[in-house]
């Protein structure tokens, strides 16, 4: 085949050769070469006379440079249009030197078509004047660039913590209908997580990345909030009154380890104080509020008691002489009263101011209880003394004569009793009534003795 061809080519080519010395010179004013028909690389018939001057290389030649495609566009890029996932994209169009040939578009895409993002071949065809394709192809790449950021649109938003203080934020929270001219969007925050120390309103930024590496971004608002109250915990404790009737609490006394999660911000009880009449069982109520204001709260029994007992305080013992004719005495003092922390205390005695006391020691004693039940007492003694004298009247003198033929004389009187002003008096003669007297004066005494050893006598 190679060698038809040749000789087609040495029939319709003349060749005028000269040799000058030992170079040769090769004329080519009448080869004419259907380029629409060579279409591959083709036996040169020149190399048959290289070896006329061997520093003479003919190459072999690509019958495809005998034919040009002229203005064949390289590889561009082109920056989308404003809004757009693309580009109307223009460009100078390839020509053929065929006489009466053209170049057709071959490819999906050319001048002046809308193109999208991304590389994309454009290739034209060169046909000769018969509209014969020539095998022929300009072939270059147009790619289109998207540099166009993606809008970022935020909309504030409020989020709460959970039981353990923790919240969390997407994305999707705080974008508002973020997009861009050509692709989907990756939403990014600059903080997904918040705690208690987070309270308040955040900046944060949302991203907004598209499928090209083009970003933006906006600020959103966030608020973050704490809406779950504490968990309140109570327990009931008893206190005492002290000496003045009174007692306190905290709310120390009452929590039991209430918590929120974040933090409380402080306790109050409905009821610190209590007095005597809050002796017994009391219901106080203990409500807790976090750092956000949230409150919840318990209750709790106080149990109010007073175990300081009374106090009272007697007088001290009385000593005093009977009423004049009296085996007694009337006797008065100032009643003690007795204190208490509380009101309410009740006195009893065994006896009272004004009372009738018999003649020795008597122990008066006197008896405090308070309304708890507690006691107190004091006692002092009242002696009464006898101090009135025994009376007793003898007979007068009895002068009598001696008994007939006897030298002395039976007497005989009324026996002397004698009185006193307590019962218990003893009387004794030095001589009784009967007895017989000698001649002479003989002196008779009666003496009075009463229960308080006091006497008197007569003769």
């Amino acid at each position: 085949m190679i060698k038809k061809n040749t000789f087609y080519a040495l029939v319709i080519t003349t060749f005028i050769i000269s040799f000058n010395g030992l170079s040769k010179s090769i004329g080519i004013s009448n080869y004419a070469l259907d380029k629409n028909v060579y279409l591959s690389q083709n036996y040169n018939p020149l190399e048959d006379y290289v070896s006329l001057r061997p520093e003479y290389n003919l190459e072999k030649t690509n019958t495809t440079e005998f034919r040009n495609i002229t203005f064949c566009p390289t590889n561009f890029s082109q920056n989308v249009d404003a809004g757009t996932c693309g580009a109307v994209v223009t460009f100078a169009l390839p020509t053929t030197d065929i006489v009466g040939g053209n170049m057709v578009l071959t490819s999906a895409l050319g001048d002046g078509d809308t193109f999208p993002v991304g590389p994309t071949t454009v290739t034209y065809e060169e046909y000769d004047a018969g509209n014969v394709a020539t095998g022929l192809t300009c072939s270059f790449d147009v790619t289109v660039v998207d540099n166009e950021a993606p809008t970022a649109i935020c909309q504030d938003t409020t989020i709460y913590l959970d039981a353990a203080g923790n919240a969390t934020l997407t994305a999707a929270d705080i974008d508002n209908g973020s997009s861009d001219n050509c692709s989907a969007v990756t939403l990014t925050t600059s903080q997904t997580t918040f705690n208690c120390s987070d309270l308040g309103t955040l900046n944060v930024t949302l991203y907004v990345e598209d499928a090209y590496g083009n970003t933006s971004s906006c600020v959103a608002n966030v608020t973050i909030e704490d809406s779950i109250p504490p968990t309140v915990a109570c327990q009931d404790i008893t206190v005492q009154l002290d000496a003045s009737g009174n007692a306190s609490i905290t709310t120390g006394d009452i929590d039991f380890g209430s918590v929120d999660n974040c933090a409380i911000a402080y306790m109050s009880l409905d009821q610190t104080t209590f007095n005597c009449a809050n002796v017994g069982n009391n219901t106080v109520t203990l409500s807790v509020t976090d750092i956000m204001g949230n409150t919840s709260s318990c209750t709790a029994t106080v149990t109010v008691e007073d175990n300081i007992a009374p106090t009272i305080a007697c007088p001290t013992d009385i000593i005093l002489s009977n009423d004049a004719g009296q085996c007694d005495a009337v006797v008065t003092w100032t009643a003690p009263t007795g204190a208490d922390n509380c009101a309410g205390f009740n006195v009893i005695s065994s006896h009272n101011p004004g009372d009738t006391f018999p003649i020795g020691t008597t122990t008066v004693t006197y008896t405090i209880t308070d309304a708890a039940g507690l006691t107190a007492s004091c006692s002092f003694d009242v002696t009464v003394n006898d101090t009135e004298n025994p009376t007793i009247t003898c007979p007068g003198d009895i002068t009598i004569s001696n008994d007939a033929g006897q030298c002395d004389a039976v007497v005989t009187w009324t026996a002397r009793t004698g009185a006193d002003n307590c019962a218990g008096s003893t009387v004794t003669s030095s001589h009784n009534p009967g007895d017989t007297f000698p001649i002479g004066v003989t002196t008779v005494t009666y003496t009075i003795t009463d229960a308080a050893g006091l006497t008197a006598s007569c003769s």
